[in-house]
């Protein structure tokens, strides 16, 4: 089982809903992951009825807060850190990804993809393309 990773507060520049999107695409291909996105925010309640509408809750796991320690070994247990965003947001937990080690997928910004150093695991895709990032996701990790 693939465990995916998204740490980024719960509003509209961190494309939650592509990211949901793109998990229900790998299950209904038969995928077995489980998805993890830690964050609060205004868009909480959407964000677990967009995960209940598509039928993942025994996939996806909204965590609304972490301790540092309890980051730490999310960040640790992932296989995978996933950044959907279609905006500028998100860099901080992305750095910290990269500094675990962990492969990430990142969507198109220019302005989140120069915290990635060169030698790092890292794919691109499209921004709002859940295609995309399932197709990522299942190409490299399953």
């Amino acid at each position: 089982m693939i465990e995916i990773l998204t740490i980024a507060a719960l509003d509209w520049r961190n494309g939650h809903e592509f990211a949901l999107q793109a998990m229900q695409i790998l299950q209904d291909r038969g995928q077995d992951f489980q998805y993890k996105l830690v964050g609060d925010g205004d868009f909480l309640e959407a964000t677990a009825f967009a995960r209940h509408e598509l039928g993942l809750q025994e996939r996806v796991h909204i965590i609304r807060s972490a301790s540092e320690k309890e980051l730490d070994d999310l960040l640790r247990q992932a296989d995978v850190f996933l950044l959907a965003a279609v905006s500028a947001d998100g860099r901080h937990a992305l750095v910290h990804a990269v500094e675990y080690d962990l492969p990430v997928v990142v969507t198109d910004i220019p302005q989140l993809l120069v915290d990635i150093p060169p030698d790092a695991r890292y794919w691109v895709v499209s921004r709002r393309d859940p295609h995309a990032m399932a197709d990522c996701l299942q190409i490299v990790f399953f």
